[in-house]
């Protein structure tokens, strides 16, 4: 009798959502069902674990950039000039790294 191996070390792993198309870090697991979030934060959703691939994340110099930026911002209380480059580090993700 073989048993079906225990996918609980995908947590803390980056993976690409096939049901979604959305790549996004496994935070827990409850159940059958995995809890991932946003790479850049945000809400959690819920996915089953035989649509998830684990995935390295492309280290992008135009990202580091902007996050250089936006702590930079968060630092000087620029809240608005954060939101910003939030909004573009999103952008820049979904567009360019898929």
């Amino acid at each position: 009798m073989t048993s079906k191996p225990d996918r609980t070390p995908l947590i803390g792993q980056v993976v690409n959502d096939f049901a979604t198309g959305r790549i996004g870090k496994v935070m827990d697991k409850v159940g059958p069902r995995y809890q991932l979030r946003r790479l850049d934060g945000g809400r959690e959703w819920e996915a089953k674990g035989d649509s998830l691939e684990v995935v390295t994340p492309l280290r992008c110099d135009y990202i580091a950039r902007l996050k250089a930026e936006r702590r930079k911002a968060v630092e000087e209380g620029r809240t608005d000039a954060a939101h910003f480059l939030t909004v573009a580090i999103c952008r820049h993700l979904r567009v360019m790294h898929p």
